[in-house]
């Protein structure tokens, strides 16, 4: 229900961790600590030392669960005993929690790479002179980019003969 009213992945993990009454991470699949969520106010101070200290201390083994696209590991949630003991229901809330995140990331990652392809597309239309220059800062905006976003965007064309003798 998170998910599907427009929450994303920061709203899914401290949910979980008010539910498990314990701190939350998201690691990616190469070790850098992505999101994390505390399981009460007050509670963020040390969340981040006690990810890094969960290799060394062996009371902060923690849970870890794959959070997988098809048979491809994304990234890892993790759970760390640091307020309450773990029970049964820890495994099944972070592999739940796991499938949500799953879900958010390749929506994400389609979103991301659907205003990729259309930033392209204006950038190709602009460049090839087959839009005006109204329609496109129109569109542009549609896009998520400001005025100000495009003035980033600087089309550059350049014209290389086909035989080019290096001066030597």
């Amino acid at each position: 229900a998170s998910m599907l009213s427009g929450e994303g992945v920061p709203d899914v993990l401290l949910m979980l961790a008010r539910t498990l009454g314990n701190p939350v991470f998201l690691e990616a699949h190469d070790g850098r600590l992505l999101a994390h969520a505390a399981p009460r106010e007050g509670a963020a101070d040390g969340l981040v030392a006690a990810w890094t200290d969960r290799r060394r201390r062996p009371d902060l083994a923690g849970i870890e669960v794959p959070v997988e696209s098809g048979k491809r590991e994304e990234a890892r949630l993790i759970a760390l005993p640091s307020e309450s003991e773990f029970d049964a229901f820890t495994r099944l809330a972070l592999e739940r929690a796991a499938d949500i995140v799953a879900l958010a990331l390749l929506r994400t990652r389609h979103e991301e790479e659907l205003l990729a392809v259309g930033h392209g597309r204006l950038l190709t239309a602009l460049l090839e002179a087959r839009i005006d220059p109204s329609v496109a800062a129109a569109r542009a905006a549609d896009l998520g980019l400001s005025e100000r976003g495009l003035a980033g965007y600087l089309p550059v064309v350049a014209r290389v003969p086909a035989s080019s003798s290096r001066p030597g």
